[in-house]
């Protein structure tokens, strides 16, 4: 779903509107980023291999620019030879205030490598497309119960203590289900690139 459609939903179901105001929207948006961000926290490591990407980066003056995006790493090798640098032996110094990576004197000859990382989670805009939420397709409509859970945390009073605890409920439901999806694929993966 585009977030202007999770948007609509969450105040369709929130406030019985079809035709909001703009700074109810706003609103929405805040609660939805909220559930996202959350949702993110919760379901990383389940994640993570989908969400990682590469990319082949010039080393200037023993140093790398990171993707403005570059959250975490997971690998980096020299993109010459295929030999992996390890971020454990302290072959490299990592700088996210500056967003660089600076080579010790070991790796003066690389001049190339391939980076692939994790990006960061970054709010949604009203606009987004479907492929701006980090999550697959199938569980985007999670969010709108996310979304009415943070709701009530920053609207207090406005939903019964019935409609707080469906939606809390829902929302448990929906991470609980999102995350044993996740993880079965994991490891049907796992299973099938061992040959097992």
């Amino acid at each position: 779903m585009q977030v202007n459609e999770l948007i609509e939903r969450i105040l369709e179901i929130s406030h019985d509107e079809v035709a909001p105001d703009t700074q109810l929207k706003q609103k929405a948006l805040r609660w939805l980023n909220s559930a996202y961000h959350e949702l993110m926290e919760d379901c990383f490591p389940f994640l993570e291999m989908r969400l990682a990407k590469e990319i082949v980066l010039d080393v200037v003056a023993d140093k790398v620019d990171l993707p403005s995006d570059f959250n975490r790493l997971v690998s980096m090798r020299d993109e010459k030879t295929g030999k992996l640098l390890f971020y454990k032996n302290n072959n490299f110094k990592l700088d996210t205030y500056e967003n660089t990576l600076t080579f010790n004197i070991m790796f003066k000859n690389v001049k190339k490598v391939r980076l692939c990382y994790l990006p960061k989670v970054t709010d949604l805009l009203e606009d987004d497309a479907e492929n701006a939420v980090m999550i697959p397709r199938q569980f985007h409509a999670v969010l709108v119960w996310g979304a009415l859970v943070w709701s009530t945390v920053y609207e207090r009073g406005f939903s019964t203590a019935t409609d707080i605890k469906l939606f809390q409920t829902k929302w448990d439901e929906a991470k609980r289900d999102m995350k044993l999806s996740l993880s079965s694929v994991q490891q049907f993966n796992a299973t099938y690139e061992d040959g097992v």
